[in-house]
């Protein structure tokens, strides 16, 4: 599954990339932009017109690697190298290639440094909740339970010197959709750099974006300026941010839940209590990679507040900008952890900045 399979990508604190802030004002700084549909969404690379004459050469490779990593990783083809692992992994020792080991192997770091926020073995749970299908529904607390029984990144076992997956407990599933897209970016931008390319920018159904180099030859704008719209009203921007050499990627449930009595539930679920998440609006997270930056925005938008605060103290590489609804109606509250030298521009009046971790208002 991929999460713009269920479009809870675009209104939830997305950069748009295609929104310019302000009109280039050389012909060379144009934008030139391919695209292929790939994992549920659009991937799309933009360079400038001096800048294609690196990356055209190497899209064809590029985008064909998009197909082979979404046909490796999804899990609605029963062929994929993926659910030969889900299907035989409770059984025996599965072998792996080694691109997909090695992200499993990522995948399970990310599980330990979160504290389990981040779990690549909740699959079972968002097919209870029925998400998987866009029609969600809610479980028995019994079958909660139940199914917890078979998540935990523990349980999943990787052998390194055989390059084998297994499966501790036999209802266990793999999904990568948390994961996945953002590698895929990783892989796109591996492949351009080592084309010699130095400007452009890759996104993934726009909830996932890496940038190279710079959008404009501007001594006063430098890098790509990414919009991070508003997560109560999707057609406004929230905030620009200055991107380059580093990924962005947002995690919000805005656009996939559904009510029951009166309570909303949304498809982003804490793999270690089974339920929906519902901390705050959206989350926001500055990374070196892309695949990194998705994981980590999921996890943090399943913590408490003292859960987030601890992990953005302890990883003060990483920006991230945690957006939660304000006391009155419409006003939206930023909390922003490691800023750093990243250039933020607010652009909502209603939202009301704290800088983290003393909460002084800005």
């Amino acid at each position: 599954m991929w999460p713009d399979d269920l479009n809870s990508a675009l209104p939830e604190g997305l950069p748009f990339p295609q929104d310019d802030p302000a009109p280039a004002s050389h012909l060379s700084d144009m934008l030139v932009t391919w695209s292929t549909r790939g994992m549920g969404c659009e991937f799309q690379v933009l360079t400038t017109i001096d800048g294609q004459q690196a990356v055209a050469p190497v899209l064809q490779a590029g985008f064909s690697l998009i197909e082979q990593l979404e046909k490796q990783m999804t899990t609605y083809d029963p062929a994929s190298e993926l659910e030969s692992i889900n299907s035989s992994a409770a059984s025996n020792p599965v072998p792996v290639s080694e691109n997909l080991f090695q992200l499993l192997l990522e995948a399970t770091s990310l599980s330990e440094s979160t504290r389990g926020a981040f779990d690549i073995t909740a699959a079972p749970l968002s097919r209870l909740w029925n998400f998987h299908r866009r029609d969600g529904r809610l479980p028995a607390a019994d079958d909660i339970e139940a199914t917890l029984q078979n998540i935990g990144w523990e349980k999943l076992l990787l052998d390194v010197d055989s390059r084998t997956a297994r499966f501790h407990a036999a209802g266990m599933r793999l999904d990568l959709g948390g994961i996945g897209k953002g590698h895929a970016i990783d892989e796109l931008n591996r492949l351009l750099s080592s084309a010699g390319a130095t400007d452009y920018l890759i996104h993934g159904g726009q909830s996932s974006i890496y940038a190279r180099g710079s959008r404009l030859r501007s001594d006063e704008e430098t890098g790509w300026q990414v919009g991070i719209s508003h997560p109560l009203i999707p057609d406004r921007r929230l905030a620009l941010i200055s991107l380059s050499e580093e990924a962005i990627g947002t995690s919000g449930s805005g656009r996939q839940s559904f009510i029951h009595n009166g309570r909303r539930y949304g498809h982003i679920l804490d793999p270690r209590t089974g339920w929906p998440a519902n901390h705050r609006l959206s989350v926001t997270v500055i990374a070196p990679r892309a695949a990194y930056a998705d994981a980590v925005a999921t996890a943090l938008f399943v913590m408490d507040d003292n859960e987030l605060l601890d992990f953005a103290s302890r990883h003060p590489q990483l920006g991230i900008i945690a957006l939660e609804s304000g006391a009155n109606a419409g006003r939206v509250i930023a909390r922003v952890f490691n800023s750093g030298n990243r250039v933020l521009k607010w652009l909502d009046p209603a939202t009301d900045v704290v800088v983290e971790p003393d909460g002084e208002l800005s």
